[in-house]
């Protein structure tokens, strides 16, 4: 017969899986995303173009592409109206979008703002490309029964998700934070490195962004005068409906500027300007440039708090000055 199995004394050890703590940590890390989420609920969110309509509208928008992203609606409020109530309004912009495309999508909405400051570029204002993926994705987030139906779907979505993917995230963070605490690294520390990484980060950028540009400039060779008449159009539209327009470059490096001024761009907004009869204010010109221009670490945009801040208080001020409030 064969022998029977040897039993397993209990006074030994068992190896047992770590599958209910981790578990736990994983429900733990999902109650608390959860509540930080209810936390952050509370907290007024940020004004989207879809809250204003023809009962509301807009005192002042910012529009154009990922430059003008960088400044922030609340400084530049408070230094174009720096006495009384700053107006409503907000920040729009559209990551390598057109301002074409958002003025026709405004004229659409039946939106006039009292002043709209617009950011030309190349890639807002000059290139076909743009123009329409501009309009593609414009006319896809006006159609709200899609609209309302994406964002429903993103809702479920997330309420599935939410609890483990912060879970889980809550593991990783708190172990680096123990690793940190017992290397004796300080938050400040951890801070400063995330900043210097940062940096290093938007510098690694720069010639992405150059080659981009010449890249886009070889596939075009001079501003698409189809997309100019276009862009004075829709500009039109708006101040026939009482809007007051702004135009403005934004900072960029010298090495980016060199590449746009050569290719055409800065002929071609005074020609927009000339045409609208809007102001036209270039910061390239100012003497403000000279200390803006090193926070530009990827080419295109002005980088950290303190530049940016200072970016949107000078373009607040230097409106005021040429459509006061």
């Amino acid at each position: 017969m064969p022998n029977a199995p040897s039993s397993i004394s209990s006074s030994e050890p068992r190896q047992r899986p770590l599958w209910g703590l981790l578990l736990a940590c994983l429900l733990l890390g999902g109650v608390e995303a959860t509540a930080q989420a209810l936390g952050r609920a509370r907290i007024p969110r940020p004004l989207t173009i879809d809250d204003f309509g023809p009962t509301r509208q807009p005192g002042i928008l910012l529009i154009g592409d990922s430059r003008m992203g960088r400044v922030d609606f609340g400084a530049f409020a408070s230094a174009y109206r720096p006495e009384g109530s700053a107006p409503s309004g907000m920040t729009w912009f559209m990551d390598d979008g057109s301002v074409t495309a958002q003025m026709e999508s405004l004229a659409r909405r039946g939106l006039a703002p009292r002043l709209l400051v617009v950011a030309l570029s190349p890639s807002s204002a000059l290139q076909a490309d743009h123009l329409q993926r501009g309009r593609d994705r414009l006319r896809a987030a006006e159609n709200l029964e899609a609209w309302e139906a994406h964002l429903r779907s993103k809702l479920v979505h997330n309420l599935f998700t939410c609890g483990r993917q912060n879970g889980l995230a809550g593991l990783i963070e708190g172990f680096f934070a123990w690793r940190r605490l017992a290397s004796g690294v300080t938050d400040a520390d951890f801070r400063r490195t995330e900043k210097e990484a940062q940096i290093v980060w938007e510098k690694s950028r720069r010639e992405i962004h150059l080659q981009s540009y010449r890249n886009a400039f070889a596939d075009q060779p001079a501003p698409s005068r189809q997309v100019m008449e276009a862009l004075v159009r829709a500009m039109g539209t708006l101040q026939q409906k009482g809007s007051r327009v702004v135009l403005v470059r934004l900072p960029i490096s010298r090495d980016g500027l060199a590449l746009e001024d050569a290719w055409g761009a800065p002929e071609a907004f005074r020609k927009i300007a000339a045409s609208t009869g809007a102001p036209y204010l270039d910061f390239h010109a100012l003497p403000l440039y000279s200390e803006l221009e090193p926070a530009v670490l990827d080419a295109s945009h002005v980088n950290g708090d303190g530049p940016r801040a200072l970016l949107a208080a000078e373009l607040g001020a230097r409106v005021r000055a040429l459509a006061p409030p």
